[in-house]
């Protein structure tokens, strides 16, 4: 596995975790049916958020390999596009 595939990986991995931390604590609101979640592409310092429904960051997860990233930073190189709306691009790792 390359470095630049490594990093990828991590960046990836690094988002997600965090992700995790804020629907973790949205189950303390009630109400809480729409998040924000941070793009998890693999751009150094991207700090671009992503509103989505709580189903969908879910059903996101639903599988180790999908990421949940901004239009317009998917990989050409390490991704292939499950999904695309208006709002976010839910993509599968080829090369994390």
């Amino acid at each position: 596995m390359s470095a630049r595939a490594r990093e990828i990986g991590r960046n990836g991995a690094l988002f997600r975790e965090v992700n995790n931390y804020i629907v973790e604590m949205s189950r303390d609101l009630a109400d809480a049916e729409e998040l924000e979640v941070l793009c998890e592409c693999e751009r150094l310092g991207c700090v671009e958020t992503i509103p989505l429904s709580l189903e969908a960051y879910r059903a996101a997860r639903e599988r180790e390999v999908t990421f949940v990233v901004a239009p317009g930073h998917q990989s050409a190189e390490a991704d292939r596009v499950v999904r695309e709306t208006e709002t976010y691009v839910l993509v599968e790792k080829t090369s994390a």
